[in-house]
């Protein structure tokens, strides 16, 4: 089951996740546990990230234009490597740069379907997250299914972030964002109202 899915299903009837949810298999960081949303948190603001060495950049490079073939599950397979070294929330601009940079051989339209296929079908959350990234190039307003699923996995804290980057976009951000500060608690909400 997608992490889309298994939020969608778990969402009570007051419109948020149960205070305890926890996706299946989330690991602990050397015998500690954080909080959903903490480490891509102290990423952003504690600590500084170093630029990507060229090999990383390279292998990078590759995926993205593995996902411009439409090899989406080899890409995807390739990104869960990728961010066991490097989390999505580090490599956000590198990752838009390096589409920007190969635009002329990358199709929009497969692009749009990679990274929809990374956001809406991935059970790894540095996919997911990679997913919304890569949207974040794309004029997602207007499209009432994917801006309900945005919206729904903004609720929890761990992709708050990467929703908000998106909504921040809309017509209607400052009242998306709001509402989504109002159902979240954790580092989600301190995202949200980062951007009110």
């Amino acid at each position: 089951m997608s992490i889309v899915e298994l939020i969608t299903k778990s969402i009570e009837e007051n419109g948020m996740l149960p205070e305890n949810f926890e996706l299946p298999g989330e690991d602990d960081t050397e015998g500690v546990k954080f909080a959903a949303g903490a480490m891509d948190g102290i990423c952003m603001y504690h600590m500084g990230h170093n630029p990507l060495s060229d090999a990383d950049k390279k292998s990078l490079e590759e995926l993205i234009l593995l996902a411009g073939k439409s090899e989406f599950a080899e890409a995807e397979k390739g990104f869960v490597q990728f961010c066991k070294d490097h989390r999505a929330i580090t490599i956000i601009d590198e990752l838009q740069e390096c589409i920007l940079d190969n635009k002329d051989k990358l199709d929009p339209n497969v692009m749009f379907e990679f990274a929809n296929n990374m956001f809406l079908q991935s059970s790894d959350m540095e996919c997911v997250k990679i997913g919304l990234s890569i949207l974040e190039l794309f004029n997602t307003q207007g499209d009432r299914e994917l801006e309900t699923a945005i919206k729904t996995i903004a609720l929890f804290d761990e992709f708050t972030i990467f929703s908000v980057f998106l909504m921040r976009k809309w017509s209607t951000a400052e009242k998306d964002i709001l509402e989504c500060a109002k159902r979240v608690h954790g580092w989600g909400r301190i995202h949200c109202t980062d951007y009110i």
